[in-house]
C-alpha cells in the first residue's frame, strides 16, 4: 500500500502488524514494522510521530545488533531532521549511519545517505564538502543497483555542480537526472498497467464465479411479464419472450461466454 501512496490505509497495516509483533516477542519484525509507521509519517508531513516511531525502532534494532536496520533507520531520521530544518542535527545520525553502513557493506543504506548527507551540505552552503561525496554517491548507488539512489545521486551531482557554477557538467548530470526519472516514471507506469490488470482479473473471476452459481442452481423464479403472474421458469427453456425470459436468455450466453474463454 505504500508503493500506491494509500499511507493511510498501509498505517493501520503496519501499527496492527507491529502489535503482533510485539505480543509474540519478535523483535526484528516490530522493528522493521514500526520503521515502516514512522515512514509513513513522514510522507503524510507528520514528522514529530515520524520521528517518535523511528527512533523507537532504532531502539530496538540497536538492542538486537541489527546492523542493516539501524542504518535505515539513521537515514530516515537524518531525513526528518532536514525537512524539519535541523541540518547541524541531521548529520549526527547521518555520519554515525556513514560508518556504521561503510563497516557492515550495507549498499542501499550507505547510497541514501550520501545522497541525503550531500543535500544537507547544500543546505547548510558547504559546497566544497558536497562536492566531495559525489563520486562516492554514485558509485555507491551504482553499488546498491537501484535506479531510484542513482537518480537521486544524479540530482546531487546537478545541485552541486550548478552550485560551483560549472554549467556544462551540470547541464550532463541534469541529463542523467533526467534520463533516470523517466525510467522510473515508465517502470511505474507499467506497475500500475500490472495492477489494473491484476484487479480487472480478480472482478471479472468475482462475476464469473457469481454467474456460475445461477447457473448451478437447477431453476430461479422469475415474474413473467408476459402472463403477468410469477411462474418457474428453468434456465435454458425457450419460451415466448418477455422482459424475464429475455434476462434468462442473456445469463445463459454470458455463462457460454465464460467457459469458451477459460
Amino acid at each position: 500500500m505504500m508503493n500506491q501512496g494509500d499511507y493511510p490505509a498501509a498505517l493501520v497495516h503496519m501499527q496492527e502488524a507491529a502489535a503482533i509483533a510485539d505480543s509474540i516477542g519478535q523483535q526484528h519484525s516490530q522493528a522493521r514494522a514500526l520503521h515502516e509507521i514512522g515512514a509513513c509519517y513522514t510522507e503524510l508531513g507528520q514528522l514529530d510521530s515520524a520521528f517518535r516511531y523511528c527512533d523507537r525502532s532504532l531502539v530496538i534494532r540497536r538492542q538486537i545488533d541489527d546492523k542493516r536496520g539501524v542504518v535505515e533507520c539513521l537515514a530516515e531520521l537524518g531525513r526528518i531532521l532536514r525537512i524539519r530544518k535541523k541540518p547541524e542535527n541531521a548529520l549526527v545520525y547521518l555520519k554515525e549511519g556513514e560508518g556504521i553502513a561503510l563497516e557492515a557493506e550495507v549498499a542501499f543504506g550507505y547510497s541514501t545517505i550520501l545522497n541525503s548527507m550531500g543535500l544537507v551540505y547544500l543546505d547548510l552552503g558547504r559546497v566544497q564538502d558536497a562536492y566531495k561525496l559525489l563520486d562516492r554517491a554514485r558509485e555507491a548507488a551504482v553499488d546498491a543497483d537501484w535506479v531510484i539512489l542513482q537518480r537521486d545521486a544524479a540530482e546531487l551531482r546537478y545541485r552541486t555542480l550548478k552550485a560551483l557554477h560549472k554549467p556544462e557538467l551540470a547541464l550532463k548530470a541534469y541529463e542523467e537526472f533526467v534520463f533516470l526519472n523517466d525510467s522510473l516514471v515508465r517502470e511505474e507506469n507499467i506497475r500500475e498497467v500490472l495492477r489494473n490488470n491484476f484487479r480487472y482479473a480478480y472482478e471479472q473471476r468475482a462475476i464469473n464465479d457469481s454467474l456460475k452459481y445461477v447457473v448451478g442452481s437447477a431453476t430461479i423464479h422469475i415474474p413473467c411479464t408476459r402472463d403477468r403472474y410469477p411462474v418457474e421458469k428453468t434456465l435454458g427453456i425457450r419460451g415466448n419472450r418477455c422482459a424475464s425470459c429475455l434476462t434468462a436468455d442473456l445469463i445463459l450466453v454470458a455463462i457460454a461466454d465464460i467457459e469458451a474463454h477459460e
